[in-house]
Formats: structure tokens, sequence, C-alpha cells
């Protein structure tokens, strides 16, 4: 999270330095990237990996991050894990992984 915004202001510095018009375009640009890339391509990518709408994904994520704090979700992932090996006797090492996340992969089997 923090690379995205860190090479953001730098390339609003840089900017800067030419003119405010080319910061604010830079600026404008940098804003569109990650609006983009947190509202439509990570609830897309996430929503197809767990087999759940996108929608949900978005305001399931979006709140428990607003509830707890960010150490949440990776409090949440950990826990989901535990249940799962401890409960339900699910390897994770074994499980198959998204096609999604991994198409090369899947296409290398066949």
């Amino acid at each position: 999270m923090i690379g995205p915004l860190v090479a953001g202001a730098f390339a609003v510095g840089v900017g800067l330095t030419q003119s405010v018009h080319l910061a604010l375009l830079a600026l404008a640009v940098v804003l569109v990237v990650r609006l983009t890339q947190d509202y439509i391509v990570n609830p897309r990518v996430m929503g197809s990996a767990v087999g759940m709408s996108p929608l949900v994904v978005l305001f399931s994520a979006s709140a428990v991050v607003f509830l707890f704090g960010g150490f949440a979700v990776l409090l949440a992932s950990v826990v989901v894990t535990l249940v799962d090996v401890a409960v339900r006797n699910k390897n994770p090492a074994e499980e198959e992984s998204p096609t999604v996340l991994f198409p090369a992969a899947k296409e290398a089997e066949r």
C-alpha cells in the first residue's frame, strides 16, 4: 500500500519541477489508476478467487477495515486458515490454486 503512494508522490514531485499543471495531471493519473485498481480490478480478482460477487468482496473488505482496522484483515485470513487446518482438516498446500491467479500454470498442465 505504501509503494504506490510513494510512487504517486514522486510522480507529482517530478511534475512540480516542470509546472503546476503537469503536477496536477500526474496527480489525476495516479488517482485514476489507484481508484480503478482498488474499486474495480481488486474486487473482481478477489471475487473470482473466492467465488463471491465483487460487490460483496468490496463491501466486506471495506467494512472489516473500517470497523477493525487494516490489521484485522490479516488476522482474519490467519484465523480462517487455522480453522481450515484444525477443524475442517484441509491442507492448504494440497488445495488447487485459482485459475485467475495462476493461468499459466493451468495452461502448462494441459
